[in-house]
């Protein structure tokens, strides 16, 4: 075993693609790995591309002793003979020692046998995985499992024979291993068995996509087969993998490197060549003039055509970070739009085809639009882009100089994208069908209002950076793995100083050290005492109120009063955005600590180095995250201008889904970041004359002093009755807690629930729906800034799923009523995009629904998607 190793893992498996993978995986996080095998010269074979050669041992299992002192152990049995995967299972545990190691025992769901899985004693250091159809590059078609069977016949026999009533639970190979390593290296379902499947499709439905790849199939039906049931009375896991993409990979994979057997490329010629003679035309001239007036007609669609593609160059060339060749693709683009513009407006008072070519004038105008603002858009990006190196950087640069520029390039895109709105709307009101369609896909208001703001915001930009006299901004790191009302626990926070436009300082401190040092006794809110058990106030605390510049203040007098520290501003960042800039950065290493943090394991080896003998006064968390930090920082430098634009792109939607809040002292920009929704203030928008402004949302507090949510999944369903003079709410959120019952009281998920509405609404009741049983919760009303706020305490065991349900009444308490309804649905700072969905019935009113919902039965309206930023609905009547 290599002694210097932070993790060692022992692989019991052939050479199947699966456990190759999961090899691959392993390595690249720089475990060492011993591989337990009956054929050696196989996994020789087939790790023969791999350059790591010194962090893995191909052993043969006659000559092993399972070494106790291994951390994880992983067993992969049955995925080439699956009749064989209860024996090499049989031979697995009979190894030496195996109990001593955390194992995940891996099996094809095709294998399950209730008996056998029966006879298999689970300890909680065991996890048994039954996976869905793997598919992806490195198939193996020689094996006996149904996915492969059915590739094999359907590219060497040009048919699909599948039982009566059979489905395939497509996983790509990729999201597999990528759960199973999660699992494997962190809590894990240990102690269970679990079915990991991908999305049910049906045989048809596999039939019809591989079909569309590799041509034309014949399907056949097998009466004398049964079909795969899923057993009952085991947990399972659903993994998202894209069924055409999965099917792309694997055939293009295949058709690389199937030799002995025919290629992708060989199908079976099924018609008979027909041969015609040609014949002379009988009116070559008559021929002639109707060809040129089909170019002439086609000849707007045709450098409609040209401009899209161009157009689509030019995004990729953008993206790619090559500004010069995406803007002169731009304008090449706009040229041609011009061309079909004109052409089609010719063309449109033609009787009969007028209306088709009323259609293409707008798509050209629209596309010469969009053209001129992409144009407009790349030297925007192209000068934040520097100035966020120079802020990062060494170099002395002219601050003031660089914001003028974005200032002076988003006036003429303000120009540009309010000019596209207005011959939208224009020609939408002129019954231009493709100028409705997209009136209803874009948010017009809300680009204009982000450039307008960001114009405010770049004019201000010399003044925040300490253009002139030096800025300190305080730092909130909050660990959403703890859910808190503004995003998460604030285990640690950083002082942030900018001078002269650079960052000059940047420290991190642990909150323990600081709440140390207050003086004097803090009065807390009541749900901090009653459930935190807290008699005291203090810094890590602070964020008790969900609107986040009441909290940042908050936050500033405790640091004042903890350190003497005064600051001009407050940030709070989750970990989100930490872990999708890691994506672009790469591996960032901690020479200091000998470890490599990537977004898979940020949350793991973070928590594991700043808790690991951690007690309040050390210095280690503090010392761990300013070294992350930096070291994070330097990594952005060095990422290409492309790269760059994808961290750009990363804070653009961490502060949009609240992961990334902002509360400034600086009035002006402040004002900005309030009018975008970036400060995580609690507002109700108001919708307009005549209407009623409804608000709802969810605020949850882990009071239990753990890192459950990390297990957590949530989802909302809101039902809302709309009377003559009565609204009627039904709010039902779903907790699920998969945690491994073995894990205690960490596993056990504690939440003070806030549900937030108008103040003019009245409560009905809070019930807790768990199974067949319910409860009615007590709950505490407050009313504050403008809303009610209605909290209850929710307890939730490792394993257990409840149904939390608030109803209320709120009233239009208008007269004449309100013709008009604007729904706000706030997402809570710190979560990923919960699904909700959304069902309103009209109750006796009939309603104009926002083009968002659908028609679900009469009198009915409903909306699915995912709470990943707030959300306004309008509808009318």
């Amino acid at each position: 075993m290599n002694p210097q190793a932070k993790l060692s893992v022992c692989i019991f498996s052939d050479a199947n693609f699966l456990a190759l993978n999961i090899l691959e995986n392993l390595l690249s996080r720089n475990c060492f790995i011993n591989i337990i095998t009956k054929d050696v010269n196989n996994w020789r074979d087939k790790t023969m591309h791999l350059s790591i050669k010194s962090k893995f041992n191909i052993l043969d299992i006659k000559n092993f002793a399972f070494d106790n002192h291994y951390d994880y152990a992983i067993f992969c049995g049955g995925f080439v003979n699956s009749t064989e995967a209860y024996v090499e299972y049989t031979g697995f545990i009979s190894l030496p020692n195996i109990n001593a190691a955390k194992t995940v025992v891996i099996f094809p769901f095709d294998v399950f046998d209730r008996d056998q899985v029966d006879r298999i004693k689970i300890s909680n250091n065991t996890a048994i995985l039954f996976l869905g159809d793997l598919l992806g590059p490195r198939i193996d078609l020689d094996s006996d499992l149904l996915i492969a069977r059915s590739l094999s016949e359907m590219l060497w026999k040009r048919k699909l024979t599948l039982a009566v009533g059979e489905t395939f639970y497509p996983i790509f190979i990729a999201d597999a291993v990528r759960l199973i390593i999660k699992w494997l290296f962190s809590f894990g379902p240990y102690g269970k068995v679990v079915f990991v499947l991908g999305s049910q499709v049906s045989g048809d439905t596999f039939w019809s996509d591989n079909q569309k790849l590799i041509g034309k199939l014949e399907p056949k039906y097998d009466t004398g087969k049964s079909a795969r049931i899923i057993p009952k009375g085991f947990e399972t896991e659903v993994v998202n993998s894209n069924l055409g993409f999965s099917l792309a990979e694997t055939y293009n994979w295949l058709k690389n490197n199937l030799t002995s057997r025919p290629t992708l490329s060989e199908k079976k010629n099924e018609t008979k060549k027909i041969v015609v003679k040609k014949k002379k035309p009988a009116f070559p001239k008559i021929k002639t003039a109707l060809s040129i007036f089909g170019i002439v007609f086609l000849f707007p669609f045709i450098t409609l055509f040209i401009s899209l593609l161009v157009s689509f160059v030019a995004y990729k060339s953008f993206v790619s970070g090559r500004d010069s060749a995406a803007q002169n693709s731009f304008y090449l683009a706009r040229t041609f739009a011009v061309i079909s513009e004109k052409g089609s407006d010719i063309l449109s008072f033609i009787p009969g085809v007028g209306l088709i070519y009323k259609e293409a004038k707008f798509a050209a105008t629209f596309a010469k639009q969009s053209d001129a603002v992409g144009i407009d858009v790349i030297p925007i990006v192209r000068n934040s882009t520097q100035l966020f190196e120079n802020v990062l950087g060494n170099q002395v640069y002219d601050s003031i100089n660089q914001s003028a520029k974005i200032e002076t390039e988003m006036a003429l895109l303000y120009n540009d994208v309010l000019f596209t709105k207005t011959i939208t709307k224009s020609a939408s009101e002129k019954n231009v069908v493709l100028a409705k369609k997209i009136l209803t896909k874009i948010d017009f208001e809300r680009f204009i209002k982000l450039i307008s703001e960001g114009r405010i915001l770049a004019g201000n930009l010399p003044e925040l950076l300490g253009q002139d006299k030096s800025k300190t901004y305080l730092l909130l790191f909050e660990n959403n793995m703890e859910l808190r009302p503004t995003g998460g626990f604030i285990g640690s926070f950083g002082l942030v100083t900018f001078d002269a436009g650079r960052l000059s300082d940047l420290t991190v401190n642990d909150v323990y050290s600081a709440d140390g040092q207050l003086n004097g006794h803090v009065e807390p809110p009541l749900p901090i005492k009653n459930y935190l058990g807290e008699a005291n106030w203090w810094l890590r605390d602070s964020n008790w109120d969900p609107d986040f510049p009441t909290s940042a203040k908050r936050a500033e007098w405790f640091l004042d009063k903890e350190i003497s520290k005064q600051v001009d501003g407050v940030v709070a960042v989750d970990l989100f955005p930490i872990k999708e800039i890691l994506k672009y950065t790469g591996p960032v290493f901690l020479s200091d600590y000998g470890l490599d943090i990537t977004s898979e394991n940020l949350y793991e080896k973070t928590q594991a180095e700043v808790e690991s003998n951690f007690f309040p006064g050390t210095h280690k968390k503090a010392s761990f995250l300013t070294a992350l930090s930096r070291n994070l920082l330097t990594e952005v430098i060095k990422l290409k201008t492309s790269q760059k634009l994808n961290i750009l792109k990363t804070l653009y939607n961490s502060l949009d889904g609240r992961h990334l809040q902002i509360y400034l002292h600086d009035n002006v920009p402040q004002e900005a970041f309030s009018a975008l929704g970036w400060d995580g203030a609690i507002v109700i928008p108001t919708c307009g004359t005549s209407c009623y402004s409804d608000l709802v949302g969810t605020v949850e507090a882990n009071v239990g002093t753990n890192k459950a949510n990390y297990f957590i999944q949530r989802s909302i369903n809101l039902d809302i009755s709309m009377g003559v003079s009565k609204i009627d709410h039904k709010l039902t959120v779903t907790l699920k807690n998969p945690a491994n019952p073995a894990l205690g009281p960490s596993g056990r998920y504690k939440t003070y629930m806030r549900v937030l509405m108008p103040i003019d609404a009245s409560l009905n009741s809070v019930v807790s729906y768990n199974g067949d049983s319910q409860e009615r919760l007590p709950p505490e009303l407050t009313e504050v800034k403008g809303h009610k706020e209605v909290g209850v305490l929710v307890e939730l065991l490792a394993g257990d799923t409840k149904k939390i349900e608030f109803s209320w009444i709120s009233g239009f308490g208008g007269s004449p009523p309100f013709m008009n309804y604007g729904l706000y649905i706030r997402k809570q700072a710190g979560t990923e995009g919960d699904p909700i969905n959304i069902n309103i019935e009209e109750g006796g009113t009939k309603l104009n629904p926002d083009p968002r919902f659908a028609l679900t039965k009469v009198g009915a309206y409903g909306y699915n998607t995912t709470l990943a930023r707030d959300l306004f609905l309008r509808f009318s009547w």
